[in-house]
């Protein structure tokens, strides 16, 4: 029971990143944009680079598929947090329209299929694409920085995660 107690806490801690890291990516975005548009005042084109380094470099050619992981991952960053705000904005209004039962187990079945397929993404979308960035080699530097960007959320989960697992 031991070893199921890790595992479940575990499994915990990775959806607790999911839903933090589709607020953490957009808020730094918000942040670096907002500091590029206050740069922009002394230097134009700061805003226009971060964008470029973010966004710019997803169809630049690799002998990786990087640019099309990236695009999954900002795909699911939205889709997550549509999801997110979209359950938190019905949530009231399935209270007051189903009994007390039925959204119980409406709840239960829509978060449980969101934890399966999130859990999956934060364990082999960060795992695929860093044996991918070191298998590149033709790649340019734009799209392994941005891709090594978005892993970096990735590596502060796994560092989280590490007690747990090593404790096993």
């Amino acid at each position: 029971t031991s070893l199921m107690e890790r595992l479940s806490t575990l499994i915990q801690v990775i959806l607790t990143w999911a839903i933090l890291v589709p607020a953490i990516i957009p808020l730094l975005l918000s942040v670096s944009l907002l500091f590029g548009l206050v740069i922009d005042v002394i230097y134009q084109g700061t805003t226009a680079s971060i964008v470029l380094f973010l966004f710019g470099h997803i169809g630049d050619a690799c002998n990786q598929p990087l640019g099309l992981c990236v695009l999954t991952f900002w795909i699911s960053v939205a889709s997550k947090l549509s999801l997110i705000l979209l359950w938190s904005g019905c949530e009231g209004f399935l209270t007051e329209c189903c009994d007390g039962l039925t959204f119980r187990n409406l709840s239960a079945c829509l978060s449980g299929s969101f934890a399966i397929f999130t859990v999956l993404f934060e364990v082999i979308w960060p795992v695929t694409i860093f044996i991918m960035l070191l298998l590149a080699d033709s790649c340019t530097p734009g799209l392994i920085a941005s891709t090594w960007f978005l892993l970096s959320p990735f590596f502060l989960e796994a560092l989280c995660c590490w007690p747990i697992l090593s404790s096993c």
